[in-house]
This record gives C-alpha cells, sequence and structure tokens, in this order.
C-alpha cells in the first residue's frame, strides 16, 4: 500500500494543478494515506457501512416528497394546521421565512413542533441556515440535542461545494455517534448559485463514496432554489421560467443519475392556480418527481401534476402486462394499439406504476421482491388487475386517449429517483 501511494502522489499532484479540482484531488489523497495507515480500519468501516446499509434497506418504505411546502418554524400555529394538510412534506424553515432576530425562537419552536405534534401521513424537514455558519452550528446543536426528536428530512441551503457537505456530516455524526439505535435522516441540498449547479455531480458524490459517506444521512434529493439563482447569475425572472431551463433540465439529470428525487422551483404567485398548475406540469413533464410550495392552496394542484392520471395508469398497466406476456413468449419489441413498444416506453410505462404506487393509486406489491424491480411491478400489475375492474375498463376507454405515448412522454422518468425513508427517524 505504501509503495503504492508513493508512486500515485506525483501525478496526482499534476493533475491537481492541470484541472484545479482540489476538492476532488484532496479526498483521493485522504483515501491514499488511509490506506497506507490502516487498511485494516477501512476494511472494517467498508464492512460496517454495508451492515448499516443493509439494515436502512430493510426498514425503508418508498416515499415520494410531489409537494414540500415551507412554513416558518417559529409560527406555531401554521405548523399545527399544516400537521392536517396532507402534503407529502411540510418543511419547517429556520432560513428565509425567518427574520435575523428570530432565528432563535424559530429553532426552538421547530424542537418543540417535532417533538410534540403528529403530522399524519406528512414527512417532516427542517431547513437550516447555509452550511458552516454560525446560524446552521446553532440550529443543529438545538434539533439534534440528545433529548431533541429528529426530522425525517434535513435540507440544506446554497450548498456549493463538497466542503458544505464534509462540515455538515463531521457536525451531525458527531452529535448523533451515541444515538442507539443508530438514526438515519434523509438529506435535501438545494442548488441556488452558479458554483452550486457547476459542482453539483462532487457534492452528490461525496455521499456515494465508501471513504467520505455519512452513517448517518443519506443524500436523497436536489431542490432547486430559482430566486436565488437567478439573482446569482443576474437573470430576470420571467412566467414562462425560459431563463431557468437549462439549470433545471442539469438538476434534473444528476439527480436521476444517481436515483435521487428532484425538487422543482418555488411558484410565489399562489393566488393564480392556473400559472401554478401549468407550471407543475410542465416540471413533471421534465422529470422532477415534486415542486417546493409555499401555501396550503398549492397543495391539490401540485400534488395532482406530480401524480399520474388514471388514463396515464391504465395505459402503463397494459403495456406492462403485454410486455411481459411478450417476454415471456420470448419476443421483444410488439405492437398495441397500432403503437410500437419497446423497452423504452415499457420502461416509461414502469416509471408510471412506481409513482401511481406511490401515490397510492395502485396497491403496493405484497410479494418480497425488493421494491422497483421488474418482479415488484409485475406483482403491482397482477394486485391491480384483479382487484381493481376499474382500471381494467378505463385501459379499454382511454386506450386511444391520452394516455399512449404522450402519457409515458409525461412521465418522463419521474419515478427514477423514488428514494427511501427510514422509520428508524421518528415520522411524527
Amino acid at each position: 500500500a505504501c509503495a503504492c501511494a508513493c508512486a500515485c502522489y506525483p501525478l496526482l499532484a499534476v493533475l491537481l494543478v492541470l484541472f484545479n479540482r482540489e476538492f476532488v484531488f484532496a479526498k483521493m489523497f485522504s483515501a491514499l494515506q488511509r490506506a497506507t495507515l490502516s487498511s485494516s480500519s477501512v476494511g472494517r468501516r467498508a464492512s460496517a457501512l454495508l451492515l448499516l446499509k443493509q439494515t436502512q434497506q430493510q426498514q425503508q418504505k418508498r416515499e415520494i416528497h410531489r409537494a414540500l411546502m415551507y412554513l416558518p418554524a417559529h409560527d406555531e400555529k401554521k405548523a399545527r394546521k399544516a400537521a392536517a394538510s396532507g402534503v407529502d412534506c411540510v418543511c419547517l424553515d429556520l432560513e428565509d421565512a425567518v427574520a435575523p432576530n428570530r432565528k432563535a425562537e424559530a429553532r426552538v419552536s421547530a424542537a418543540k413542533l417535532l417533538k410534540e405534534v403528529s403530522f399524519g401521513r406528512s414527512a417532516v424537514a427542517v431547513r437550516i441556515n447555509p452550511s458552516q455558519t454560525k446560524e446552521a452550528k446553532e440550529d443543529l446543536a438545538v434539533l439534534l440535542h440528545p433529548d431533541a426528536t429528529l426530522m425525517h428530512t434535513l435540507v440544506v441551503p446554497k450548498v456549493e461545494s463538497v466542503d458544505d457537505l464534509e462540515w455538515l456530516f463531521s457536525v451531525v455524526e458527531k452529535a448523533l455517534k451515541n444515538r442507539k439505535p443508530r438514526p438515519f435522516i434523509s438529506l435535501f441540498t438545494q442548488v441556488e448559485s452558479a458554483k452550486g449547479l457547476l459542482d453539483l455531480r462532487h457534492i452528490i458524490e461525496f455521499d456515494k463514496s465508501e471513504i467520505t459517506e455519512s452513517l448517518i444521512l443519506r443524500h436523497e434529493g436536489v431542490i432547486f432554489g430559482a430566486d436565488d439563482y437567478a439573482a446569482d447569475i443576474g437573470a430576470v425572472r420571467s412566467v414562462g421560467n425560459s431563463e431557468m431551463l437549462f439549470a433545471r433540465q442539469y438538476i434534473v439529470a444528476h439527480a436521476k443519475a444517481y436515483h435521487m428525487q428532484a425538487i422543482d422551483l418555488v411558484n410565489i404567485n399562489y393566488k393564480n392556480p392556473e400559472e401554478l398548475k401549468k407550471e407543475a406540469q410542465e416540471g413533471f413533464g421534465m422529470g422532477f418527481t415534486g415542486k417546493q410550495i409555499i401555501h396550503p392552496s398549492q397543495i391539490e394542484i401540485v400534488h395532482e401534476a406530480f401524480t399520474p392520471t388514471p388514463a396515464q395508469i391504465a395505459w402503463a398497466v397494459r403495456v406492462t402486462e403485454a410486455s411481459a406476456a411478450h417476454e415471456a413468449s420470448g419476443k421483444g419489441a410488439f405492437s398495441l394499439d397500432d403503437r410500437m413498444i419497446d423497452s423504452p416506453t415499457v420502461k416509461q410505462c414502469q416509471n408510471i406504476i412506481a409513482l401511481a404506487i406511490m401515490a397510492g393509486k395502485l396497491p403496493a406489491p405484497t410479494a418480497a421482491p425488493p421494491p422497483g424491480s421488474p418482479a415488484a411491478l409485475a406483482a403491482a400489475v397482477a394486485e391491480a388487475a384483479t382487484k381493481s375492474g376499474e382500471a381494467a375498463g378505463a385501459a379499454g376507454a382511454g386506450a386511444g386517449a391520452a394516455g399512449g405515448a404522450a402519457a409515458t412522454t409525461a412521465a418522463g422518468g419521474a419515478a427514477e429517483a423514488a428514494p427511501s425513508a427510514s422509520s428508524t427517524t421518528t415520522k411524527q
């Protein structure tokens, strides 16, 4: 190991100068040093990580945040109303929604709400202040106190480099290392600047390496902070969001490449439901899995936009059933209702079915296959066919309608992320 490390150091130094990727190569140097000093300790850590992942996977249930609703953490009245709203995710905000002179009050209020309030079916997130700031350190000191009830999801704004995650992982693991059983917290980071967008791949990969990943946090989603991003690049916001097209597609591509959720920009015109509906449907069509919202009136519109329609579900069920039958007979591409069905179309239909299951529109598989696997999807289709004559009827009626190729395109790959949330933290 020592000889290998010595041979690699000069080459890495040259690459460091040429490509100016300090944070990447710093991690590579660190990895080599660890291998040199104690290969056995690295092996033990890898084994521990593997065991932890297996345990978490056994405890996970599939969830998706179609709507993530912010509210100021110090406003307990709004928080208690939100608990009964049925929104996929309630986010208690300690950042933008809270004035500087009320930060201390807000973090104490957030901890109190997490401990006292039942949020029903809603996941509970807390957005802290930007990483490495004095306010973030104080936020985490209260939220991760030994007596505190942990949030389901931690949202971290303005993440621009792996240094922000390295600091966060260190603080969280130090605070929670003695908790039994070991907790699991979903992590969503926000892209709000040009630098954060350009470094997104490295930020995501930081939690995918056995050397640098967290034992407690799991980076499961990326949120697009469009207003801060626009201010950072000097863009002027428009109703059609044309100035945001590149950033939105870039975020979706990176999130889906690593099977993460992608949460779209917020619409601040909460009294214009038609604009919100159009924007949400556009985001779903681009591959986003959900959208940020700021008012209860936006919940139903956004939930509906990010849920497949009955016609889309019926078409997806028909295509998946037909595909399974043709595959069993040794056939590949086939024709259904005068449309050519091949592997990409089947994949899109599987995405629709996965989304429908998570939204409660189709029954979840009762068999043992892993969630999202072809066997699990096939089991869901079979169960839907036996339990719901309505779906079969809709399939016959809507075969030539909007539930066809347009429906599969609309879903894109929206269910590709479908990350998980563990019951080991209190979901309230």
